[in-house]
């Protein structure tokens, strides 16, 4: 008999959320120091566990560079903003 089909989520990870198959799941697992996750037998199962899952859990996995690169994005935003901004302030027509 073949075995049942199981699910994954990772609760903690290099990325968290629900898997299909171990071989979805190990590399977000393994080696990664303090990672909690649990199998289920169905999606509905899983999915419940992450909904059920702090907000933490359900964040992307994010290293150091991509955070910073993030910040970095958000800054430029802003600094375009603000100069769009300062444009108008000086190119109003005073009326």
């Amino acid at each position: 008999m073949a075995p049942c089909k199981k699910w994954y989520m990772v609760f903690r990870g290099r990325w968290t959320g629900v898997f299909n198959s171990w071989d979805d799941c190990s590399p977000s697992v393994n080696g990664y120091s303090g990672n909690s996750y649990k199998s289920y037998q169905t999606f509905e199962e899983a999915y419940v566990a992450f909904e059920k899952s702090s907000p933490r859990a359900q964040e992307p996995f994010m290293t150091k560079q991509m955070r910073a690169l993030t910040m970095n994005v958000e800054i430029a935003n802003l600094m375009l903003k603000m100069q769009f901004l300062l444009h108008l302030f000086r190119h109003r027509d005073g009326s």
